[in-house]
């Protein structure tokens, strides 16, 4: 009775007057704070455009430094604009298919070397590596990013927040079980990893441990050295 009931799809279309940061409009003043704001979040010229970063001024998405995300085939599947103003409480607009169903900016990753899992984009700012986000802190068995990391056997090397180490250690044994072979690095004190310098997010990546039971227990006990 339900065979013709099919899943809704999200249209999701950046707004009509979208522009790539760095073709903007100079004489605008939002382009000129959505620009100074990309620059202090460490996106340069070069990683405007890698990752296609934009800006709007229709009224949903005024204000916000706009990130899309394309799957292999090159369509849209993600867009999130970070509010520039701190006194925003609506800090993020996110317009997305279903989490499971998309890898974020899959139309860049090559999955035959080591890919770095960070929890949201701009914690890929800085990072020159084969990369992705998990769009939060979990990665769920079912979903495509873990499905497509275990039938390319692609190594991975996990770098979240220091708060979410128990869920680095789920990923990593998830993972694992799949016989992937997983690296693992957390950030130096409270800071994420947008807040490193380029060459501090190079050391922490060249410094992930593999992981293995002798590196679950030294998590959890609280070893800090990791």
């Amino acid at each position: 009775a339900n065979d013709d009931v099919k899943e809704e799809k999200i249209n999701i279309d950046l707004p009509d007057d979208f522009k790539l940061i760095v073709n903007g409009d100079r004489s605008d003043p939002n382009w000129k704070a959505i620009a100074k704001y990309a620059l202090n979040r460490g996106f340069n010229k070069s990683t405007m455009w890698s990752m296609r970063v934009g800006y709007s001024n229709e009224f949903a998405w005024n204000r916000r430094l706009i990130i899309t995300s394309f799957d292999q085939d090159g369509e849209l599947n993600y867009i999130t604009g970070r509010s520039i103003d701190p006194e925003n409480s609506f800090r993020y607009k996110n317009l997305s298919a279903p989490r499971n169903t998309l890898v974020f900016n899959e139309i860049d990753i090559d999955w035959s070397t080591p890919l770095l899992l960070a929890e949201g984009p701009l914690d890929l700012v800085k990072v020159k590596h084969n990369k992705t986000c998990l769009l939060g802190s979990t990665l769920n068995k079912e979903s495509l990013l873990f499905q497509r990391i275990v039938e390319n056997c692609t190594p991975v090397i996990l770098i979240l927040d220091r708060d979410a180490k128990k869920k680095a250690l789920k990923i990593a044994e998830d993972l694992t079980e799949y016989s992937i072979s997983v690296k693992i690095a957390f950030p130096p004190d409270d800071k994420d990893l947008n807040d490193l310098m380029e060459d501090e997010i190079e050391q922490l990546i060249s410094s992930a441990q593999q992981y293995d039971y002798k590196l679950k227990l030294k998590i959890k006990l609280g070893n800090d050295n990791l």
